[in-house]
């Protein structure tokens, strides 16, 4: 390299000499690439030619290449380095270049020869470009690296240097624009826009022509030479490199200025970007986040893509005026649906969205204030004065409203007729306490925000919106009253919060309008001196005379409350009056109220009652009302619900105030306050998550005993079996979303076998619920303990199957790979699990192809024939054992018989048969617990479908002994379970001969037996309230059910004459129970729904309308104490809808009526047509989906604009008697109206056809309609499709949109062709600067026609690709663009499934031949495009698939198009 560079040293400095002498004539030293003229007079050629430098360089490049192994990168740079230092001699620069030509040329050459170039001119030798062999080094080093050496205020190197590049690309287009790489030429391109932006406004002669030299070159690298082929570098490359070279896009202009000569380019690339964001982003991205709903894509939004930083500038006006979502959009989308905190702290820190910024959180947090105190305040009358009557308290006289007394003993509250409005607020308050209490901002700050927000003198605010103010309003000083404590440096903002109108109005409210004086109560240790502080604060002048109200009810409190604590009725059945006393002073006082509440709970003499065993006694305590629990200041209930978690919860060896006296005694105090208190705070689920771990602990120590280690304490397992009650019957919405069995296995309690059924209950409640389909990936967990899930129950694997089958029907297979399903339900059960045509046809493809292409060579469970059963019920000693004429050994020996697992499924089936052959009455009961104890309770629920199978494979001569018999077993003698037998007879395999039999049974059982049906009517009887949150007397109730049809757990039923000879008779038990457990809530009849859910399907499937229509007239008012019971029906319908059983009209209505119609807000036609049996048809028209449609979108829009809410928009409910929202099944108003709408959809008598043409009309302003629907009502109906059966909903809406972009006259024209971008200048010279003159009439920059039928086209080109919500205030909506918005909103709210459909009919289109514009093409990319950063994630085989499936399409359709137009397309792809 050091012989190359003194080699070039020494050949440059000659060159120097020889220009010097040669200056005179100012001739060229070489004619060759730089000068086509005739050679004359080339003086000192020979001289030149003879020193042969050009070849001695040759020879020195190719030993430096050959020392860098070949590599000629460092040889290049040396030429570059040596072309910058001679920049200020052409001679030099000329010599240089032509020994890269000569390079080029001569490459054939052995590299150690010398090259034949001496005295021959350059120019001469063109034709020999390229060889058969490559050349010495890469073309594409040339352009790589003289571009370091472009400067365009050095005009004859800047013109030599690009006159040199391009006549490269002028000798080989085609192979020279394919060396270099697109990283290449964009470098080059922005480093000659840069060159280009340094020129000063007015040009000289000179610089013009380095202008248009630098556009030949970036033309030529764009468009080819000729300006009509490829170049080597993309427009989107130039695209997306404009940020580098003019700094960041935004507000329509760029950072640094744009010089006016490439203003014209840059305009046009900035139009092709347009059209880009047009194509690669939907028409409206502003889908509200549905919380505890949303796939994972959902979460995400337009700034997260990869191609963001590219439309950046085009995007951010269109994020601000709420055309996408945001961050911020997501969090108020999120408060308003009531979302978890583990939501909120998984957004917070998703990888996809970046570091978070708090304040995005805290703005959306005070939008919803803002929004909340603004529906108060609009249904308030706060400027209307209360006038006085002859009963108002005595501190509201009119005669001195302002100065209250507190002489009155009995102190009254002001309460305003709209109190319901209230449930905002405290719902509000819990949210603001969570994230002041998880550290998301601060006390001050959100003080700050509310001062900004109704102090008009105040700065604008970055979180506030000062246009937008807000009237003072005392709920602001309520808020901050529920946070902790400030200093006095903040009071003042606080008090000039303060609304002094308000307490005196018509809807004045204690508890709001005397948050103030109580704030000063609050704060006393903050403030420095009280009696100063009028002087410090005067506004503080109309508070303090209500200081003394305050200072009345802490009295009033004290004596009536707090020295009456262990009164366990003083706070029973309070009226609203004393329920705001007592809240106010939870706001005067931070903790003296949850102490004394807590003490009132507490047991505090040793007064017991029994649940159901007579060992299984409680403590009686106090029980609170769940009015009481809304209305306390948020810290105190978080405080109590803190001091029953430490007290209660916190330790599995129960309550710590437990006494010496009470070992006995159930670990738990009332549960139902405990319960009320948990759901009266949103925020309380990660309380339900604690528990969860505790069960995890518990359930250590139970394998610890498992494996041989000490016993588990009788008050672990009370405690275990009481906190599962409370999960399974009371705490279930807030397991809707965690898959809590997949960490928890019920096998492990089998032991136990009253806490087992339990918790198999619990297991079938929790796997029938789950809504999310991430579920799976929890199934497909590698390091769980056991490799099958349920290996000993067979019902739990056929319940885990069919969940999974329901929830992939309803929520789609996503992103989940096919193999990972069938190894999940590989993994399920150890056995093969059959299942009937009937039910495989309801099961979705992924889960019905398994069972259907399954080896038969896997492991099949071994069958019970009566052949093999009926030689062991007789003349044997088993038989004598049974029937207790058998002696010590026979009994040993049958012990040991069924001490082995695979013996054990056949006892069941030889009790039957020897209850056949003899009698029940018979057999000896005492002999058939001793067999049954030893069998797992894990094991039992398979052991009885082994012997429903066994029963009806029978024929009976009597059918009535057999139901007589089963009867007997399920109730009298309680050795089976009743859920057991109904699902085994459900369970989704019947023998197609037994199809009748199985059904008989099934009637007898439900209907025509009075076991069942007596209870039923028992439950009703004693009218238990639906609202469970209501009832203070349930235990008292259910202990009456219980006395009269007792239950019992280890088959003692046979000698307990109900529970009051209980402990009498269990002493003569052998073996002894085990310990009894509480009973709260567990009963036959409500452990009876999730299996009820599973009849209901399968009766469905096998069309027994009769039957189905029996069971639902006599019990379809248990489901009205269903936990999930709109989501049971809503899922019904959709798993179901293809059946004609649901198109039986009765048998709809009778479903509908599983709904209690008072806790659920649909529409009124559907509660007629359910409840009217004459009711019309009619009614279920256009306007029916129209309002079905707009009431969705009302609610789902509720927070999007939240400062334009409408009282009706903010309403917590509209109807003052539903339920509050947190005591709803569904407690997120987004997902209960989207299962509303969903039912009120598939349930109307109306074809689904013609539904979606109702929903397409609305969609598209065909028919009567003429004006287009907002954006939220566009994303409703997505919303909603994508809730609906695919097949049915959105399939026909895929074969409309084919049928548009066929016929659709928008999309059958041309766009008007584009002009390529060419940079041409005057050239004349006349005067001073005259290429500057009239630059605008250029033929170049004229740009195309403007006639009326161009203009036209363009418009409307213009608003096909248009956002939709200009179109819709501009009245220029169109079916394109309408559909296009609609697409998206479909997609994105589906599954991937639904794209997948779709891409069968986009191939379709493609293979039909019809495309013939550039509009359909571009349409059709708008379609695809926005979707393609979901699929590129999905991590999986298949998604690649389809990735190249739209690949394949998207190609095959441009290729085609590009053939029927001869390659005229020009909007995008010129």
């Amino acid at each position: 390299m050091e012989t190359l560079y003194n080699a070039l040293s020494v050949a440059l400095q000659d060159v120097q000499k020889n220009d010097l002498e040669l200056s005179y004539s100012r001739q060229p030293l070489y004619f060759g690439l730089f000068d086509n003229r005739p050679a004359k007079r080339v003086r000192n050629l020979g001289q030149i030619a003879s020193n042969d430098y050009i070849a001695d360089l040759a020879v020195e490049f190719a030993k430096a290449s050959h020392a860098a192994s070949g590599n000629a990168e460092e040889p290049m740079k040396l030429i570059v380095q040596k072309i910058k230092e001679s920049i200020d001699s052409e001679s030099k620069i000329r010599f240089l270049l032509n020994f890269i030509q000569t390079l080029l040329i001569d490459a054939s050459s052995d590299p150690i020869s010398t090259p034949n170039i001496v005295g021959t001119p350059a120019s001469t030798s063109g034709s020999a470009f390229y060889h058969n062999h490559p050349p010495s080094f890469p073309v594409s080093l040339i352009f790589k690296h003289l571009r370091e050496a472009l400067d365009i205020n050095c005009h004859q190197t800047w013109s030599m240097i690009i006159t040199f590049l391009l006549s490269l690309i002028d000798k080989d287009p085609v192979r020279t624009l394919e060396a270099i790489s697109s990283a290449d030429g964009v470098d080059i391109i922005k480093h000659v826009m840069l060159q280009i932006n340094t020129l000063p406004p007015s040009l000289s002669r000179s610089q013009t022509e380095s202008l248009n030299k630098g556009m030949d070159l970036i033309n030529a690298l764009l468009v080819g030479p000729q300006g009509d082929g490829a170049g080597c570098v993309s427009h989107y490359d130039i695209i997306v490199a404009l940020p580098k070279i003019y700094g960041n896009f935004s507000g329509g202009t760029f950072e640094k200025s744009i010089h006016w000569t490439m203003e014209r380019f840059v305009n046009e690339l900035s139009k092709r970007r347009r059209h880009l964001v047009f194509l690669m982003m939907p028409p409206d991205a502003s889908w509200p986040l549905i919380s505890q709903i949303s796939r994972r894509h959902e979460y995400n939004d337009l700034t997260t893509r990869l191609s963001y930083h590219m439309f950046e500038g085009d995007l951010i006006n269109f994020i601000k005026e709420g055309n996408s979502t945001c961050l911020e959009s997501h969090f108020r989308d999120m408060l308003f649906q009531r979302a978890s905190m583990d939501e909120y702290r998984q957004l917070s820190k998703s990888p996809s969205s970046g570091p978070i910024d708090t304040s995005q959180i805290r703005c959306a947090m005070v939008a919803k204030i803002r929004a909340v105190v603004r529906c108060i305040q609009e249904r308030s009358k706060f400027d209307e004065p209360r006038q006085a009557t002859h009963d108002a308290p005595a501190e509201m006289k009119q005669s001195d409203l302002s100065t209250p007394s507190a002489a009155n003993e009995e102190t009254d509250m002001l309460i305003p007729e709209n109190i319901d409005l209230w449930e905002m607020m405290i719902e509000t308050a819990d949210q603001l306490y969570s994230f002041v209490a998880a550290d998301f901002f601060t006390y001050e700050s959100i003080l700050q925000d509310f001062y900004q927000m109704v102090s008009p003198e105040s700065a604008s605010s970055s979180l506030t919106d000062t246009k937008r103010r807000l009237r003072k309003d005392n709920s602001l000083i309520w808020l901050l009253l529920q946070l902790f404590p400030g200093d006095e440096r903040l009071f003042d903002m606080l008090v000039k919060l303060y609304n002094e109108k308000q307490i005196i109005s018509i809807d004045a409210f204690s508890l709001r309008d005397l948050a103030l004086p109580c704030a000063i109560n609050h704060q006393k240790p903050n403030i420095r001196d009280l009696t100063t502080i009028r002087q410090r604060h005067p506004q503080i002048t109309h508070v303090l005379p209500y200081a003394t109200i305050c200072n009345h009810l802490q009295q009033y409190f004290s004596n009536q409350y707090y020295s009456n604590a262990t009164n366990h009725g003083v706070f029973r059945n309070l009226q609203m009056q004393e329920i705001i006393k007592i809240s106010m002073e939870s706001q005067l006082r931070q903790n003296l109220v949850p102490n004394t509440l807590y003490v009132y709970l507490v047991p505090n003499m040793v007064d017991l009652g029994k649940l159901a065993f007579p060992k299984a006694t409680y403590l009686k305590g106090g029980a609170l009302g769940h009015k009481l629990l809304d209305f306390l200041n948020v810290s105190a209930k978080h405080r109590l619900l803190q001091l029953i978690y430490k007290m209660m919860l916190d330790s599995d060896s129960g309550p710590q105030f437990q006494s010496d006296t009470s070992s006995q005694c159930t670990v738990l105090l009332r549960t139902q306050s405990r319960t009320n208190l948990t759901l009266c705070i949103p925020s309380a689920d990660l309380m339900v998550k604690e528990i969860l771990d505790k069960l995890r602990r518990c359930d250590k120590s139970i394998k610890t005993r498992a494996a041989g280690g000490p016993a588990v304490p009788d008050h672990t397992l009370r405690w275990l079996h009481t906190v599962l009650q409370l999960l399974n019957y009371r705490f279930l919405r807030f397991l809707k979303y965690p898959l809590c069995f997949a960490k928890w296995n019920p096998k492990k309690c089998r032991k136990h076998r009253q806490i087992y059924f339990v918790l198999e209950s619990f297991a079938v409640n929790v796997m029938r619920m789950q809504i999310d389909i991430k579920v799976l990936r929890t199934l497909d967990d590698r390091n769980r303990d056991k490799p099958i899930w349920f290996a000993e129950s067979e019902m739990l694997a056929r319940v885990m199957v069919l969940s999974i089958g329901k929830l992939i029907k309803t929520r789609g297979q996503a992103d989940l790979p096919t193999e990972m399903i069938h190894r999940v339900l590989h993994e399920l059960y150890p056995y093969r699990l059959e299942w009937s045509e009937e039910t495989l046809h309801f099961l979705p493809e992924v889960v019905r192809s398994f069972y259907i292409e399954q080896p038969s060579t896997g492991n099949t469970k071994p069958a019970l024939s009566q052949q093999k059963i009926k030689p062991m019920s007789s003349n044997n000693p088993l038989a004598s054992y049974l029937l207790g004429q058998g002696t010590i050994a026979d009994e040993r020996n049958t012990k040991e018989y069924y001490s082995h697992l695979e013996n054990q499924p056949n006892f069941l089936c030889i009790v039957w048969t020897i209850a056949l052959m003899k009698s029940v009455d018979a057999i000896s009961m005492s002999s058939v617990r001793k067999i049954l104890l030893m069998f797992p309770a894990s094991r039992m629920a398979s052991y009885t479908l082994d012997l429903v199978d066994f029963i009806l494979e029978k024929e009976y001569s009597d059918p009535v002994q057999s139901f007589t018999i089963l009867d007997r077993f399920i109730w009298k003698y309680q050795i089976l379970d009743f859920n057991h037998v109904i699902f085994a007879l459900v369970r989704g395999h019947i023998h197609p001969s037994r199809v009748e039999k199985t059904f008989n049974f099934l009637e007898y059982l439900l209907v025509g037996s009075l076991e069942f049906s007596n209870r039923f009517a028992k439950w009703i009887r004693l009218d238990f309230s639906y609202r469970y949150w209501t009832e203070d007397d349930h235990h008292d109730k259910l202990m009456q059910y219980l006395k009269e049809f007792p239950e019992f757990f280890e088959y003692e039923a046979y000698a307990m004459n109900g529970y009051d000879g209980y402990d009498r008779m269990e002493k003569t038990l052998d073996p002894p129970c085990s310990t009894q457990m509480p009973v709260y809530y567990t009963n036959a009849v409500i452990r009876f729904f999730p299996i009820f859910d599973t009849l209901l399907g399968r009766l469905i499937e096998y069309q027994q309308v009769e039957l189905l229509i029996k069971i639902l007239e006599k019990y379809e008012c248990l489901y009205y104490y269903h936990h999930y019971q709109l989501s049971f029906v809503r899922g019904l319908l959709h798993n179901y809808f293809t059946s004609p059983v649901l198109k039986e009209p009765r048998v709809m209505k009778h479903i509908l009526k599983l709904l209690d119609f008072t806790q659920h807000e649909l529409a009124p036609e559907i509660k007629d047509y359910a409840t009217n049996e004459n009711a019309s048809d009619t009614v279920f028209d256009s306007a029916y989906f129209e309002r079905v449609v707009n009431k969705l979108a009302q609610i789902i829009s509720y927070f999007y604009h939240c400062p334009d809410l409408s009282p009706q928009k903010s309403a917590p409910k509209s109807n003052p008697s539903l339920p509050e929202r947190h005591f709803r099944e569904i407690a997120n108003p987004a997902v209960q109206a989207m299962y509303n709408a969903s039912v009120e959809i598939m349930a109307a008598p109306v074809p689904p056809s013609q539904i979606v043409r109702y929903i397409l009309d609305l969609a598209l302003v065909r028919g009567d309609h003429s004006i287009g629907i907002s954006a939220m009502t566009m994303h409703a109906i997505g919303l909603l499709i994508a809730s609906l059966p695919v097949d049915d909903f959105v399939m026909p809406i895929w074969v409309e949109l084919i049928h548009v972009i066929r016929t659709d006259p928008y999309l059958l024209e041309n766009s008007e062709p584009c002009t390529l971008i060419q940079c041409e200048l005057l050239q004349s010279m006349n005067g001073a600067a005259p290429w500057l003159q009239d630059l605008a009439n250029s033929r170049v920059l004229r740009g195309a026609s403007t006639t009326e039928a161009h203009l036209a086209k363009t418009k409307t080109f213009t608003y096909t690709f248009n956002d939709y919500t200009f179109n819709v205030h501009n009245y220029c909506t169109n079916t394109p663009n309408s559909f296009l918005t609609l697409f998206h909103s479909v997609l994105h709210y589906s599954s991937l499934d639904s794209f997948g459909v779709f891409l069968q009919y986009f191939r379709s289109l493609r293979e039909s031949g019809i495309l013939t514009t550039d509009v359909q093409l571009s349409f059709m990319c708008a379609l695809i495009g926005p979707v393609l950063h979901r699929i590129e994630k999905v991590p999986h085989v298949n998604a690649e698939v389809r990735y190249c499936k739209c690949t394949y399409v998207s190609v095959e359709a441009f290729e085609q198009l590009l053939k029927s137009m001869h390659g005229a397309l020009s909007f995008l792809w010129s």
